[in-house]
Formats: C-alpha cells, sequence, structure tokens
C-alpha cells in the first residue's frame, strides 16, 4: 500500500507532499497540479523500472548511482515536445551559489503490512532529448517496490474501430502520448491472458452493469 508521495520541481509542483491512505480524490482549479501528482507516480515507476533494468539487475554495476540515460522518445510516461518542459518553470540549470542543477525527484513510501519503505527517483536534465535517472540513495531497491505495478491510463479520446496487436513498449508509449483507447483491446486482452481471475471478476461487473434488474451502483474504471 502506497502511504505518500513527495514531489519536487515537477512542472506546477515545485514541492508536495501527498498522503495517499484510503481513497485519494484530487480536487481544485485547472493547472494547479493535479494530473502532474498523477504522472509522477508514473514517472517514479517508470524511473524505478529502468533503473532495476539497467543497475539492480547488473551484477557488476549494481552498486553504482551513475545516472540511467533515457531519451525523450523512449520516456513514455509523459508526452513532452522536450524534456525541459518537465522541470518547474522549465529551470533546468545551475543557479548561482547552487551546487547542482535542480532535479526532479520523487519519493515514495508505502507499507507491506509487515515494514514500512521508502523509495526515491531523481530525474537529472541533459538535453531537449536526454534525461538521466538514478535512485535517490544508494541502497537496494525494496522487495515491495520490486513486486508494485503503478498503471496510470489518461481519459481516453475514443476507441480505434480496427485494432492491432501491440508489445508492451508500444503500448506504454501510446498511453503516454495520451492514446489509451488506440489499445484499449489490448489491455483487455492482457488481462484475460495474464489474470483469468482478475478477467473473471471484470467481466461479471460489466455483466451486472448491463443487466435490467442490476441494482448495483456504477462501477467506476480509473
Amino acid at each position: 500500500m502506497l502511504t505518500k508521495i513527495t514531489v519536487r520541481n515537477l512542472k506546477r509542483l515545485r514541492q508536495a507532499e501527498i498522503t495517499l491512505i484510503g481513497s485519494v480524490i484530487f480536487a481544485g482549479t485547472n493547472n494547479c497540479g493535479k494530473t502532474t501528482a498523477l504522472q509522477a507516480l508514473s514517472i517514479w515507476h517508470f524511473a524505478t523500472r529502468r533503473w532495476i533494468e539497467e543497475r539492480e539487475d547488473t551484477p557488476s554495476k549494481a552498486k553504482e548511482r551513475s545516472g540511467v540515460a533515457i531519451t525523450r522518445r523512449d520516456f513514455s510516461a509523459i508526452p513532452v515536445r522536450r524534456l525541459d518542459l518537465l522541470w518547474t518553470g522549465r529551470a533546468v540549470g545551475r543557479r548561482k551559489g547552487e551546487a547542482r542543477p535542480p532535479l526532479i525527484e520523487i519519493i515514495v513510501e508505502g507499507h507491506d503490512g509487515v515494514t514500512a519503505w521508502t523509495w526515491g527517483m531523481e530525474l537529472q536534465y541533459q538535453g531537449a532529448e536526454l534525461l538521466y535517472c538514478r535512485a535517490s540513495e544508494a541502497k537496494p531497491v525494496p522487495d515491495s517496490v520490486r513486486r508494485l505495478t503503478v498503471i496510470h491510463v489518461p481519459p481516453l479520446g475514443g476507441i480505434q474501430t480496427d485494432e492491432e496487436r501491440r508489445e508492451t513498449g508500444i503500448q506504454d508509449r501510446l498511453i503516454g502520448e495520451g492514446r489509451p483507447g488506440d489499445i484499449l483491446r489490448n489491455l483487455l486482452l492482457q488481462i484475460a491472458e495474464r489474470e483469468p481471475e482478475a478477467w473473471r471478476r471484470l467481466s461479471g461487473h460489466f455483466e451486472e452493469m448491463s443487466s435490467p434488474l442490476s441494482r448495483s451502483g456504477p462501477l467506476v474504471l480509473c
């Protein structure tokens, strides 16, 4: 279970701490950072997966904190035309008196039912088409973080009439571009193939919704 997220220097969120206990609803005026808070979790999960693939799962480099390079095209968490648009005020250069340029930092805290954990990731700007991500601390990735899956699906903007089967990497890119409607059938097929019990529950919900005798409340898929 996630309990808290801390975000620094990401878009509208120069410094924010958000408690994540129970059901959480973000409410506020336009352009105040509601979507950015959701995107922060997606970025954190994406950067963590890349860190595990490039550092933690490579024995010879397991203890290194040198950044993992990510190009703009590979950065599927948020679609941007330039990577400096991720930084608050697009401030990516070193300020006078500062030892280093500003980093985007996302720290997530959680509890697995037995122990609490904290894991942070940093993003360092390298250019309009390149950034580096690394762990905030030199320590192993907690097992609970390794098992965690975070999925941010933007609002659907229409469903394709015909849909080709897409590989996972392309699915991530299309979701990051705000085009989940292009792969809705792919996502449903993955549930059916990988988690049959979850698929049966999901199908049952829709059958209840379509039944004229159903008295259950509306099903909301987020």
